[in-house]
């Protein structure tokens, strides 16, 4: 037999609903959600779908439990959905109750607040995709994706700026933001620049770092004007200490992609200045020259 729910819910609610709903039938066949209508109340919408008897309470609750209002007429949902009401106004709210219920691990919004300080992005855009935290975390989460991915490019920075042996770790974790497509998705292309603005930077401080520029140059992921600023900055280094030039060059000649430089070139030429246009149009025929001998 079927029950059906009915659910009022506001704009936000409503992705919301369809997504629990699709997790829960995609998470067992043995679930029978049907096809949801909609209708209207006021500035609401009233979402109805019917749910095999097995599974009722299952639905509802996790429904109730995210503080859903459910709009049914069926004195077992009615008396569900009062007595989780009467537990949160006695002793917490439904966002504590939710977390309580995690089963001991660590609270949803500790794990979010945690995140957002240390610059863990990819943790902050993972609680932004999970409807099991509830809205208010939800909507947290998406709020500080960026404040959170600056926090990662200031910890990454102040840690080669601080110590010589943490560039090239540092370096990595910065070209991974600005490579990162997860970053990308959610149209911070700015801070994917800064990120590897912040990685050139550091390996001009050490001139042991040369030769991640030249790693920095082949990451096709990253934007395509941080590969060519990185090919004219080691263009530019290897013109101020003619003592490792040599050296420089040699290593550039093997490992720098030429064919992936002048993709870059083409597609970030409206931003580049004309001097460092220079510096890598130089850098090019340098080593076009040393590998045609």
């Amino acid at each position: 037999m079927k029950r059906k729910i009915v659910v009022k819910v506001n704009d936000l609610e409503l992705e919301f609903v369809k997504n629990m709903l699709k997790v829960l039938r995609d998470s067992s066949q043995k679930i029978e959600i049907s096809s949801l209508r909609f209708g209207t109340l006021g500035d609401y919408t009233l979402v109805s779908f019917n749910v095999d008897e097995e599974n009722y309470n299952l639905v509802s609750e996790n429904l109730t439990l995210r503080g859903l209002k459910l709009l049914t007429p069926e004195d077992e949902a009615k008396r569900k959905q009062t007595k989780i009401l009467n537990e949160e106004s006695n002793t917490q709210s439904f966002s504590s109750l939710r977390e309580r219920r995690a089963g001991g691990k660590e609270a949803p919004s500790v794990q979010l607040d945690t995140a957002i300080e240390q610059g863990d992005y990819e943790k902050v855009i993972q609680l932004s995709k999970d409807f099991r935290i509830g809205f208010d975390l939800i909507k947290k989460a998406k709020e500080n994706i960026e404040t959170s991915i600056k926090a990662a490019i200031d910890k990454s920075y102040r840690n080669g700026v601080k110590s010589i042996f943490d560039i090239d770790s540092s370096v990595n974790q910065l070209l991974k933001i600005a490579g990162d497509k997860n970053v990308k998705a959610f149209n911070k292309h700015d801070l994917q620049k800064q990120a590897g603005l912040k990685a050139i930077a550091l390996c001009e401080s050490n001139i042991e770092e040369n030769n991640n520029l030249i790693k920095i140059c082949n990451n096709n992921l990253a934007p395509s004007i941080i590969c060519v600023k990185a090919a004219a900055r080691f263009y530019d280094a290897v013109q101020r200490n003619p003592q490792k030039a040599e050296e420089e060059i040699s290593y550039a000649v093997k490992h720098l992609n030429i064919r992936w430089l002048r993709i870059a070139m083409d597609i970030a030429m409206p931003e580049i200045p004309q001097e460092e246009i220079d510096s890598v149009m130089n850098l090019i025929e340098i080593i076009q020259g040393r590998q045609g001998k």
